[in-house]
């Protein structure tokens, strides 16, 4: 990633002579828990980059130093407002966006005309959906790859539906209600029908990473797959012969999909403040989060820096269809791993026809309930 640090370490080394800055790139895996360690140890980074999703751990942990006063908040009215809810925690704004993660579907042109469906008109409607994978599973294709282990799929379905996955103080699962019976139910049906490949309905993170990495989109034998802006960017490099077609995010009840964000925090325990206050204070300006944004294929946050945000038309065409649909709110941003950790065999379960969804969805709002209320306990 030279490409990306090199001219950015040159520029900052220009602009702060006297700060010594080193950049150190270590795997995604386990990010999280790695982070949370270092800091109890005394050994944390002086900044790093921090998910929305991480926000309930390292909030609860006290491991981000607020940033309301290290960002002016003339940089933080440049910023869309619909982002607090994903950046600060009781209060205070302990991340500050370095990029949109804005997924979005496309279908494979030539598939859908083969299924008998208007590809000026893709299906996104629940039921139109459904009718959809049903013909693609006659003609032998898959229709889109489900994940039981994503998050950010279950938490689109239970807002489709019209429900949240927590309570609004986020002491309680609200998954054993009829939203989040029908959002599973959804999720399930894809795996029942056989619309989407068996491989994604997985109980643990150890399962996913066993389970296989077959593309079948990429194969020409998937009609839709969801990604990151920069998907038609690589589907022209891996399958040049596959013509696109956006598709609008799914809508039940709402048309409604949850949107991340890539964030740059301080560490509490930083022993050079002023330098972690310069360096990212340098990474979210414009001309700095524009180049960020177009060497990582993401879309920028900060209004003012979007005439340096150069990308393919496709990726710039993705944001615009999907950004009208973001939203941001509470199942995002707390217990997300807790979530995820313990959902995960519960919605397995429902995908297998092992439980009912109904079942899998009161079974795993029991678990999620005495594992929160666990948490709680340990921080009186």
């Amino acid at each position: 990633l030279d490409w990306i640090w090199a001219p950015l370490n040159e520029q900052f080394a220009q602009e702060y002579p006297e700060i010594n800055l080193e950049v150190e790139l270590l795997p995604w895996g386990g990010r999280r828990e790695k982070m949370l360690t270092a800091f109890a140890a005394g050994e944390a980074p002086d900044m790093a980059y921090v998910n929305t999703d991480t926000i309930s751990l390292f909030g609860r942990n006290d491991v981000l130093l607020p940033l309301d006063d290290v960002i002016s908040e003339e940089d933080w009215a440049d910023f869309p407002e619909e982002l607090a809810p994903g950046i600060s925690w009781e209060g205070e704004r302990i991340m500050v966006p370095a990029l949109f993660i804005v997924r979005g579907g496309v279908a494979n042109k030539a598939l859908l005309e083969e299924i008998g469906w208007d590809v000026e008109n893709p299906p996104y409607e629940w039921d139109d959906v459904q009718e959809a994978a049903a013909r693609a599973k006659e003609l032998g294709y898959y229709y889109e790859a489900q994940n039981t282990l994503s998050m950010n799929r279950l938490v689109d379905y239970v807002w489709q539906a019209g429900g949240t996955m927590l309570s609004e103080d986020t002491t309680k699962s609200l998954m054993g209600e009829s939203h989040g019976i029908e959002a599973v139910t959804f999720l399930s049906d894809f795996f029942k029908n056989e619309w989407a490949p068996l491989e994604g309905a997985v109980g643990s993170v150890e399962e996913g990473d066993s389970a296989g990495d077959i593309n079948y989109f990429m194969l020409g034998e998937q009609v839709v797959t969801i990604g990151n802006p920069n998907i038609s960017e690589q589907v022209a490099r891996q399958a040049p012969d596959i013509e696109l077609v956006f598709v609008p995010h799914y809508k039940n009840v709402k048309q409604i999909h949850n949107v991340g964000a890539g964030c740059w925090g301080i560490f509490k325990n930083t022993e050079f403040l002023d330098g972690a206050r310069a360096w990212i204070n340098f990474m979210i300006e414009p001309e700095n989060q524009g180049f960020y944004c177009s060497a990582s294929g993401f879309a920028t946050p900060r209004a003012s820096a979007q005439k340096y945000w150069t990308a393919d038309p496709t990726v710039k065409k993705h944001v615009e269809i999907n950004m009208p649909y973001a939203a941001m709110g509470w199942d995002l941003n707390y217990w997300w791993q807790l979530q995820k950790v313990i959902g995960a065999p519960h919605w397995q379960a429902a995908a297998l026809g092992i439980k009912t969804p109904e079942e899998a969805c009161k079974d795993y709002a029991a678990e999620l309930d005495a594992a929160i209320a666990e948490e709680i306990a340990k921080q009186e």
